[in-house]
């Protein structure tokens, strides 16, 4: 989103600055109720989500998701290495991490 930024429609700037500040909030929403938070139109919210390279809002919401679990994962956790007191869960989720890096 911030490479688009500069290029963006002032009805766009006002979405991606409300996506920006609310991503939590966003992921939450319909369409129309982002449209209306951000005085925009549902329309405009769609042709944006196409232009950011997503099929559609929904698309658009599951990456704000997936982005917003990956910065609450705790970043010292992905830098620990295997130890012999890990669980088999614990192996996956550090192996799962690393690999989505």
């Amino acid at each position: 989103m911030h490479l688009f930024y500069p290029y963006a429609t002032e009805s766009e700037k006002r979405i991606i600055e409300y996506v920006l500040e609310n991503s939590a909030e966003v992921i939450k929403m319909t369409i129309r109720e982002l449209a209306e938070v951000s005085f925009s139109s549902a329309s405009t919210v769609s042709r944006l989500c196409k232009k950011l390279g997503y099929d559609g809002f929904l698309d658009f919401k599951n990456a704000l998701v997936y982005g917003d679990a990956l910065k609450s994962f705790d970043d010292t956790s992905m830098q620990e290495d295997l130890s012999e007191d890990d669980t088999t869960k614990d192996i996956m989720e550090k192996i799962s991490m690393r690999n989505m890096l």
